[in-house]
């Protein structure tokens, strides 16, 4: 480091070693010369106040600055912290995705279980059907064969009531028969042998009618014997086709109940897996909503920090404008210096002809201060020229590369809610496709217990229509068996000759 020069000597010393010079001439040259350049001197110490204060503005600047490049550094801190929190947030919105996938495949499962419960339901209600089908004309079989049994009972209590009462009438004829013969006898005892002859044959003729009658009486209890026969054939095969009817219809009621314990074991699973799957929704909706809820804090705080780094930009824009005048204001003031510095070559100039002159001791030595000074001078110039330039430099540096770490962060930022914005709008499509498939299940709930309110209304009107079906028929078959019974029950006289 070069060493500092001595200190110039005042305006009044260089004055009384003007006044030691022998020619008077040479005095006021050189008092007019030490007049100029201690005023020009002045001048170039003022400019160099000057610029000493302008360095100190410019390091309180470059302090500025500085402060400038920290802040800028906790916003860069703050936006690899924000950056972060939006990877934290991509991996909890790839979570809620996987999440979600998860979800539909569980919902696609019940939906398959609820469709093979549908048809598990469908089938039972068929064999249910079918059952009761079986059993009601199981029923109307069993009416059928009580009703010709009681109607066989009744025709089996008039035949003996009949029977019993042919006996009565042969019984009373041949008693009545028995006291005309007493009778006859005694009014005939004196009658000769031709009235005898015809005697016997009056007599022979009750007897005849008694055979008739007994022989009556004898097929007609032949034919009440075979009708009792049939008709206890007839109710044991009614009484044996009862039981088995009575067997099957407690079987059928059994199977039916236990379709109809299965069908409601079934219902139970149905609502227990419908209000788990309006559970796991109303759960993955608050999820989903709490998400939304943090995304937009989140995008909330990115556009408020990318408001603040605007604003930041702003400010570091009329901050390199005002370095930039800075710049030109010491371009200026180097460009005066070097007027001076001119000035200052040609002031040597003239020392150089005052030294031909032959003033050699105080020109020399006010040459040297004037060329200590100009070094001085031209020391503080160029070490505040390349001061500057360097901060300068450094300073576009330092805001070209934090406009590109900028630039970089409103373009991740940018990138950042787009992909919010785009997995916001997923999540509202599949809010809206799992509402959508509830609403499905519950209207399909809806219209299995329509069906099924249906299905037994039909039910119950087909059984009511089939009993009154069942009564008509009976009702003929009734009539049919009256109609044959008049035909064939007529107790006719026989006729000797079909004897």
């Amino acid at each position: 480091m070069d060493p500092l020069p001595p200190p110039m000597p005042s305006f009044s010393d260089v004055l009384d070693m003007v006044e030691t010079i022998p020619n008077a001439e040479d005095v006021e040259r050189v008092t007019v010369w030490a007049k100029d350049k201690y005023s020009s001197e002045s001048k170039l110490e003022a400019k160099v106040e000057r610029l000493e204060k302008n360095l100190v503005n410019s390091e309180f600047k470059v302090r500025n600055l500085e402060e400038n490049v920290s802040s800028l550094r906790l916003q860069l801190n703050h936006a690899q912290w924000f950056e972060r929190c939006v990877m934290d947030q991509d991996k909890q919105l790839e979570k809620a995705k996987t999440d979600e996938g998860i979800l539909k495949a569980e919902i696609v499962n019940k939906d398959e279980k609820i469709l093979e419960l549908f048809d598990k339901c469908h089938e039972r209600e068929k064999t249910i059907e079918e059952q009761t089908q079986t059993m009601i004309e199981m029923m109307e079989t069993i009416n059928s064969l009580r009703k010709q049994t009681a109607y066989y009972e009744e025709e089996i209590t008039k035949l003996l009531d009949e029977k019993e009462k042919m006996l009565n009438e042969v019984e009373e004829d041949s008693d009545a028969s028995d006291d005309d013969d007493d009778d006859d006898d005694e009014d005939s005892g004196s009658d000769s042998d031709d009235s005898g002859s015809s005697d016997s044959d009056s007599n022979d003729e009750p007897e005849n009618e008694v055979d008739f009658w007994k022989t009556q009486l004898e097929g007609a209890e032949a034919l009440l014997l075979l009708s009792n026969k049939e008709l206890i054939e007839s109710k044991e095969q009614h009484d044996k086709a009862y039981k088995d009817l009575e067997l099957k219809a407690e079987n059928a009621e059994k199977k039916a109940s236990e379709a109809e314990a299965e069908c409601e074991t079934l219902r139970s699973r149905l609502e227990d897996m419908t209000y788990e799957s309006r559970v796991a929704m109303e759960k993955e909706k608050t999820e989903k909503n709490q998400i939304l809820l943090k995304l937009s804090e989140e995008t909330k705080k990115a556009q408020e920090t990318a408001q603040e780094n605007k604003q930041i930009l702003l400010k570091l824009s009329e901050e390199t404008k005002r370095a930039q005048e800075m710049e030109q204001l010491q371009k200026t003031e180097i460009g005066l210096l070097k007027k001076n510095v001119s000035g200052i070559q040609a002031a040597n100039r003239i020392e150089m002809d005052m030294i031909k002159a032959g003033h050699s001791g105080v020109v020399t030595k006010l040459t040297d201060q004037i060329r200590e000074l100009h070094s001085k001078c031209q020391h503080i110039v160029n070490s505040n020229a390349a001061n500057v330039m360097r901060l300068q430099e450094e300073f576009v540096r330092d805001l070209k590369s934090k406009s590109v770490e900028l630039e970089t962060i409103q373009k991740s930022e940018k990138e950042q809610r787009e992909k919010r914005l785009v997995s916001q709008d997923k999540l509202v499509a599949q809010m809206e496709i799992n509402m959508q498939l509830q609403k499905d299940v519950i209207e399909l709930t809806r219209q299995i217990q329509a069906l099924q309110a249906i299905d037994d209304a039909e039910s119950a009107i087909g059984v009511e229509e089939q009993v009154a079906v069942g009564e008509d028929v009976e009702i003929g078959e009734e009539q049919a068996f009256d109609i044959d019974y008049s035909s064939d029950s007529s107790f006719e006289p026989v006729d000797e000759h079909d004897l």
